[in-house]
Formats: C-alpha cells, sequence, structure tokens
C-alpha cells in the first residue's frame, strides 16, 4: 500500500512544482498608444465617415437583386429552374442610423437592468 503512495506523491510534487514556475503569458497584446500622425488619420477618417453617412441618408439608392431556383442534378450537381428579378429602392433616411459608441461604466455593481438597456 505504502509502494504505491509514494510514486504517486513524488508524481504530485513534480507536477505541481512544474504549474508553479510555468510561463504566464497574457491572453491578448497589450494596446499601443497611437501616435499623433495615426490619431490625426484616425480623427480624419471618423471625419469622412460621417460626411459619407449623412450623403447616403439623403439618397435613395437603386438596388437589383437576383434570386435563381435550382434543382439537384446527378451530373451537373444543380440545374437552375427559375429566375427572380427584383428592383427596389432603399430610403437610409428612414433604416440607417448613426450609434455612437458608449463605454461601459467600470463599476462592477452594475444591475441586471443596466446590462440589459445596453
Amino acid at each position: 500500500m505504502t509502494f504505491r503512495k509514494t510514486p504517486l506523491t513524488f508524481l504530485m510534487i513534480a507536477l505541481s512544482v512544474s504549474c508553479a514556475y510555468a510561463k504566464k503569458q497574457p491572453k491578448y497584446e497589450q494596446a499601443r498608444i497611437l501616435t499623433a500622425e495615426q490619431l490625426a488619420l484616425v480623427n480624419k477618417s471618423i471625419a469622412q465617415e460621417k460626411v459619407l453617412i449623412k450623403d447616403i441618408k439623403m439618397r435613395t439608392p437603386l438596388v437589383e437583386t437576383y434570386i435563381q431556383d435550382t434543382r439537384p442534378d446527378v451530373k451537373l450537381y444543380e440545374v437552375p429552374v427559375d429566375d427572380q428579378f427584383i428592383l427596389s429602392r432603399v430610403d437610409f433616411g428612414k433604416a440607417f442610423f448613426d450609434k455612437g459608441y458608449v463605454p461601459r461604466s467600470t463599476s462592477k455593481k452594475a444591475s441586471s437592468r443596466d446590462r440589459l438597456r445596453r
């Protein structure tokens, strides 16, 4: 009985020591601080995106949708059976919205009702 416990004890000690000295690597890379040039480029692209969103909201582009129905075939894998073309306009003034980023609060005691609102 003691003969069985001795190797098991040494094995457990060896495993626990190797786990204790294992290198702990971060899961994600640390975020880098942007330089002034990079920050200016980011701000410029955000401003350009806001102008683009404003322009898209004023227009109603024509959208063409093509749907092809197919059926299985032994030799060709699939064979077209029917085609449908749909032309329509999209009004981005009603459907397209710009929602700004709102960071989560840092308090860990946020209620579940607050979490559902986000």
